[in-house]
């Protein structure tokens, strides 16, 4: 999917499953497991939108939510994580009125 550089923060675009989609936009799940290979860093953006792969080969939805990355864990940090994969904590953005501050 897409990244936009913004400063020193990337929003990264990204399908994201439905069950997986649901679970961090009601606020149970607070981190994604991810291929390392869109150079994420802390204080980027994650832009998680809803796809489902099966579904006529493959269908967004439509719903998005948006996710501050807090906290990388890759296999250079921690030899449980296979190489190549991280583990991204995620929070809300701050909000201004009804919208996020980027």
């Amino acid at each position: 999917m897409g990244q936009q550089r913004i400063g020193v923060r990337c929003i990264h675009k990204l399908k994201t499953w439905p069950q997986f989609f649901d679970a961090v936009a009601c606020g149970v799940k607070g981190f994604e497991l991810r291929k390392d290979d869109h150079g994420f860093q802390v204080g980027d953006v994650l832009l998680l939108q809803e796809f489902d792969p099966y579904a006529n080969g493959g269908y967004y939805s439509g719903r998005e939510v948006s996710r501050l990355v807090l906290y990388k864990l890759d296999a250079a940090s921690f030899s449980g994580i296979e190489k190549g994969y991280c583990i991204l904590g995620l929070g809300v953005l701050p909000q201004h009125g009804k919208y996020a501050i980027l």
